[in-house]
């Protein structure tokens, strides 16, 4: 693995660690009290860091809770430029992430493919 792949992962992590503290800790903002970062991606040149997270509350508050994210997200980037040290701090964009529901979604399809009667309702039987 080369030493600037090593790197770029390295600060990812460090990115993960950072946000998992200030989003629940330093951003006192109801709508984010069940928010949770799960994973981020950097771009290769550094400068963007998506952030994916996942809320408890009601799917309707998703909206809210990215909104309020992206509000914080000059504060929180002013936050981890101290912490970690670096020549240029990313901006950061928040999404939803949407992978456990996705996956439920493709167990469902995949269930639906053994057993296709139960997806179907009841088959007539006495309709021959």
């Amino acid at each position: 693995m080369k030493e600037s792949s090593i790197r770029h992962n390295r600060i990812e992590e460090r990115l993960l660690e950072e946000l998992e503290t200030i989003i629940p800790l330093e951003l006192n903002d109801p709508r984010l009290i069940n928010t949770t970062v799960t994973r981020t991606h950097l771009s290769a040149d550094l400068k963007t860091c998506r952030v994916y997270v996942i809320d408890r509350s009601e799917p309707e508050a998703r909206a809210e809770v990215l909104l309020a994210l992206n509000r914080a997200a000059s504060y929180v980037r002013s936050e981890i430029a101290g912490s970690l040290g670096l020549k240029f701090t990313p901006k950061f964009l928040f999404f939803y992430d949407d992978t456990t529901e996705r996956a439920m979604r493709v167990e469902q399809i995949i269930e639906n493919l053994h057993h296709p009667s139960d997806a179907e309702g009841p088959s007539p039987q006495g309709a021959e």
